[in-house]
């Protein structure tokens, strides 16, 4: 995908036409987890192949740019989280999972019944359905995670892994064979539903994701404390699916990529905010690339493996009062991230260390 992606990167003036890009030129700062550091790896590979390019990873177990509530910047209050997801919810829970009862019943029909247990814990009969598990808000005695319990959250993560099957095992159907890429796009409304009912709501979005948006706003400005943000040309901040939801829920985001369902975050995602100069008028656009649900499902064979087929698609994104295009003034653009997220929790950080890839021979 990045070495794909590389070219667009190319065609926006980003990078230059040549083998290795200019020393300083691209920042890269990834999450601790092993899967963003290997995504950060990737990065690294795919943008510069042969290159010194490296990225940069916190020494901190836990990094508080990606997990400003899980490393311990904000605890949230149950009654104030519960309230401010179900307002989103449309008339509670029980009318939030009737909407969504046709990818429910789809879901079902794979899946068969709970087992035994589960519906006894509920006191319901050992041949209870899933939709009949009861739904609720849970925020955890730390006030640090905060989630849905019951039918919706269960059914968005069975989605979610027939997804991620779908991705890992090329050739063969997810969920036991029943789900190809047709099924699959009927499902995954119900896990993007569920995820961005808590993900973009508004206390949760400013908690996880306000400190994000406010260092890439400053790495926008040039203004950012890490010279070498302010250095590179190209700035990737390689966090997570919840990052990139909570950053679009505080700018008003929406994007819709085809087979996929509104607001769906695949694989491999990625949101960008990029700094135009529009006429001596800066601008910010923001935009969002996905890899072809096909692609996800399509083998690496080797070296000579097709790369254009994991090209990734640029979704159509949409920002009110704009339909279809996203385009902000920098000035406004500073001044609505002051308004939404200009209180959010943060610590001074100290500049993360670098990590370099080893040059691969092109």
């Amino acid at each position: 995908m990045w070495e794909n992606m590389r070219q667009i990167l190319i065609s926006k003036g980003l990078l230059p036409d040549q083998a290795c890009p200019p020393a300083n030129s691209i920042y890269i700062r990834a999450d601790t987890d092993e899967r963003t550091r290997a995504t950060a790896y990737a990065m690294t590979v795919g943008l510069a192949r042969g290159c010194s390019l490296g990225y940069a990873v916190t020494d901190e177990k836990i990094d508080p740019l990606f997990h400003p509530v899980k490393g311990g910047l904000y605890h949230f209050n149950p009654a104030k989280a519960a309230v401010d997801i179900l307002a989103r919810s449309g008339g509670g829970l029980n009318a939030f999972q009737q909407r969504l009862s046709q990818p429910l019943d789809l879901l079902e029909s794979i899946i068969g019944s709970p087992a035994p247990r589960l519906c006894a814990r509920f006191s319901f009969t050992p041949d209870c359905k899933l939709t009949d598990l009861p739904n609720a808000v849970s925020v955890s005695p730390d006030g640090q995670d905060v989630k849905l319990t019951g039918a919706l959250s269960i059914a968005s993560s069975i989605a979610e892994i027939f997804l991620l099957e779908y991705g890992q095992w090329p050739g063969e159907g997810a969920g036991w064979g029943m789900v190809n890429s047709h099924v699959l796009s009927q499902l995954l409304p119900v896990h993007s539903s569920v995820f961005d009912l808590v993900n973009r709501a508004p206390l949760i979005a400013w908690a996880r994701g306000g400190f994000l948006l406010n260092e890439m706003t400053k790495a926008l400005q040039g203004i950012h404390p890490d010279p070498k943000v302010n250095e590179a040309r190209l700035v990737v901040f390689v966090g997570h699916d919840t990052n990139i939801a909570n950053l679009a829920s505080l700018l008003d985001l929406d994007w819709k990529a085809d087979k996929y369902p509104e607001n769906g975050i695949p694989p491999a995602a990625a949101l960008f905010l990029e700094l135009w100069d529009n006429g001596g008028v800066k601008e910010v656009k923001a935009s969002f690339f996905v890899q072809p649900m096909e692609a996800l499902h399509s083998a690496m064979e080797g070296p000579d493996t097709d790369i254009n087929k994991f090209c990734p698609v640029e979704a159509e994104v949409s920002a009110p009062p704009l339909a279809g295009e996203a385009v902000f003034n920098l000035d406004k653009f500073v001044s609505h991230v002051a308004k939404v997220a200009g209180d959010a929790p943060s610590i001074r950080q100290k500049s993360p260390g670098f990590m370099y890839s080893a040059p691969l021979a092109n």
